[in-house]
């Protein structure tokens, strides 16, 4: 499958016909594919607009759909607003009298974001709809403002008079929104009401989102309905399910969802690695049938926020993951020319080959192969919060391990069928007895929350780790040394240390009978104080690795406080690389071997094993290896380079040795570029 730009565009008011024209010439040189019109500048944005002010877009949508169409483009609208992005000074009561507005769970009510119940607000909507559907785009957007949370004074919503009405006429339950919020919150074991909430709200999303399809439809039959969709994290928390959603924005058609990546400015070459996570994390939920978008956005959209470099990045990764259709959030939303910023339009056109390259072979997997992160249907349903204050504490926590895996060249699936498992926060929590007793019948990677969990849900024995005593570190009386690693097979040797500095134990554990210590934290004068990794076989045959440290975090986001930098060191990279070894029997999904950051992946394919990695650095790869298993005598080998030509491998290269296919990719990598290898068998 080829990769295909679609360039957002904003079709401003004042000189939508000069945007127009300007915008398909750049777009024809920078061979895009489809053009997504944004239908306001959100630099003068005025929020919901009425319907006669959408009424006066229409003429210049048309115009645009004339030029994209004759060009060769695809023609695609973009509405910038649904429920509302924030509150921005409108009183939007004042245009909108008969419209009923979200309200917080603290009880404070939106000036400006619609609740989706309201019945004006969804009127207004199907008639917008059907407007924008009758200029016969391929595809029509909802924007990621259809959502619960985030809508300026309103951070999780809708705890408004009607939601409350409609949940206790459709459950029998009623509540006043302080004693709901009560239950929902409260500290502990979760309330069962909890998961009829988010079902509920849930629910009316996906209803308002039918009603709307099927106005647009009514307009346009073979128009797509497209979804940008939030993280699957809010989602979870929203109660928003994705196949539930995706039902209704297909309609009984074809739908498409741009899946968010969150990378909106360039943070540094480690962002990838949100790229990475979360698409690994939706794609398993998406069906076959589904127009799969990645989200490319450069926010506020110029090269001081973004560089073409990244951006390239982004999609290279984006089509080797499978997802070939790139929404370019790029140009900014006030009708700056394009010719401003040329090294966008420049990296479009000069390596579209290239991207396409990666993406035509990748698009042959039937599965992504890597170490198993666990996902599962309404998890923030399952945790058990420790303040109560806020929706943030939701978060399960779950995806601990995959920055460190990466790092150390191991990739990250998401599900619970891998051979291993890693699992961090309150992720065990979403599953049955069977299905722990089977992740623990394979391999298991656990932090100390994973475990003290593990030992609530009664499952101790499992770990070969008990929990001696808490301690929320630092521990003050007690100076902490690095931690040292003892054992050769997992990076241990004589001095071999790694820091702790900020990476204090969460929890004393306390080895039981036949688990091993490979690791140990020390004090100041390198004696031993307590245990750090210990490995453990147990009943059912499983092996487990548990370390004393939270590495999912903590506070309200799940992406800050994980694991602080000084985690990271050469020694710990050979520690984590044994402990996967020895907990997969040898059998590991892949292991790249490159210095500093590594972006892995491997993907399967018939007769086919598929690897690529992207250097994550800021220093070039001088070469790069390789070390994966595969089901057969491998015959050959094809590897990519950063130009995506394919080549065979010599065989003085590569080796396999009992099913390990090990190879040396010779070859300079710079910054954010990738290689790619396959094994034919």
């Amino acid at each position: 499958m080829k990769i295909k730009y679609m360039l957002r565009r904003t079709l401003c008011p004042w000189n939508a016909k000069e945007i127009a024209d300007e915008t398909v010439a750049y777009c024809r040189k920078s061979r895009v594919d489809e053009i997504a019109w944004i239908t306001e500048s959100s630099g003068m944005y005025k929020e919901l607009l009425p319907i006669n002010e959408i009424k006066k877009i229409i003429p210049g949508l048309e115009y645009a759909r004339k030029k994209t169409l004759a060009a060769g483009m695809l023609y695609s609208i973009n509405p910038l607003t649904t429920l509302g992005h924030g509150e921005y000074g409108h009183e939007l009561k004042l245009i909108h009298p008969e419209m009923d507005f979200m309200v917080d769970f603290t009880g404070k009510k939106s000036r400006a974001c619609a609740c989706p119940l309201s019945p004006y607000w969804r009127k207004l909507m199907t008639s917008t709809y059907r407007l924008y559907a009758e200029t016969k785009p391929a595809r029509l957007w909802i924007e990621d403002d259809f959502r619960y949370n985030n809508h300026g004074s309103v951070k999780f919503g809708c705890y408004c008079d009607l939601h409350l009405r409609e949940f206790a006429k459709r459950t029998g339950k009623t509540f006043s929104r302080d004693e709901l919020v009560a239950r929902l919150l409260r500290p502990g074991k979760p309330d069962p009401v909890r998961k009829e909430w988010q079902k509920f709200l849930g629910d009316v999303l996906a209803e308002t989102v039918a009603l709307i399809a099927k106005e647009a439809h009514a307009a346009s039959p073979s128009t797509e309905l497209a979804w940008m969709s939030v993280t699957p994290l809010i989602l979870d928390v929203c109660g928003a399910d994705i196949r539930q959603m995706l039902s209704a924005f297909a309609d009984g058609r074809r739908g498409a969802i741009r899946i968010p990546t969150t990378v909106y400015t360039e943070q540094g070459h480690r962002a990838m690695l949100f790229e990475d996570e979360s698409l690994k994390k939706a794609l398993p939920d998406l069906p076959a049938s589904i127009t799969r978008c990645t989200e490319i956005e450069s926010c506020f959209h110029s090269l001081y926020t973004k560089s073409a470099a990244f951006t390239a990045a982004q999609i290279e990764w984006a089509g080797i993951l499978n997802v070939p259709n790139q929404t370019l959030n790029i140009f900014d939303y006030i009708g700056s020319p394009m010719n401003l910023t040329p090294g966008y339009g420049k990296m479009l056109a000069s390596r579209k080959n290239e991207f396409n390259s990666f993406a035509e072979v990748f698009a042959e997997a039937k599965s992504i192969q890597g170490v198993g992160i666990i996902s599962a249907p309404s998890m923030s349903a399952n945790v058990h919060t420790t303040e109560g204050k806020s929706f943030g504490e939701f978060s399960s926590r779950e995806s601990g391990w995959a920055n460190p895996l990466r790092a150390f060249g191991i990739p990250i699936a998401f599900g619970t069928g891998e051979d291993i498992t890693a699992v961090t926060g309150q992720a065990l929590r979403s599953l049955d007895r069977k299905a722990i007793e089977s992740i623990f019948s394979r391999g298991v990677m656990l932090d100390a929350p994973a475990l003290k969990v593990l030992h609530e849900m009664g499952y101790s024995e499992l770990a070969g780790a008990g929990i001696g005593k808490e301690k929320i570190g630092p521990f003050k009386s007690v100076p902490l040394g690095p931690e040292e690693m003892t054992d050769p097979d997992f990076g241990g040797g004589k001095y071999h240390y790694s820091w702790t500095y900020a990476l204090w134990p969460e929890i004393v554990l306390k080895p039981m009978k036949g688990a091993k210590v490979i690791s140990r934290i020390t004090d100041v004068d390198g004696k031993p104080l307590y245990p750090a990794f210990v490995l453990y076989e147990n009943k059912f045959g499983g092996r487990v690795a548990v370390c004393p440290y939270n590495l999912g975090g903590s506070g309200l986001d799940p992406y800050a406080n994980r694991e602080p930098s000084c985690f990271y060191s050469e020694y710990r990279k050979q520690q984590i690389q044994g402990i996967v070894k020895w907990l997969g029997r040898g059998k590991i999904p892949l292991i790249v071997d490159a210095p500093g950051w590594v972006l892995p992946h491997r993907a399967d394919a018939t007769g086919r094993v598929m690897l690529a990695a992207m250097n994550l650095n800021s220093d070039p790869w001088e070469s790069i290896g390789m070390k994966a298993p595969v089901p057969g005598k491998a015959g050959k080998i094809l590897w990519a380079d950063i130009n995506g030509n394919w080549r065979v491998l010599a065989r003085k290269n590569w080796s396999q040795a009992g099913g390990l296919v090990s190879m040396r990719l010779k070859t300079i990598v710079p910054p954010l570029r990738t290689v790619a290898a396959q094994i034919f068998f």
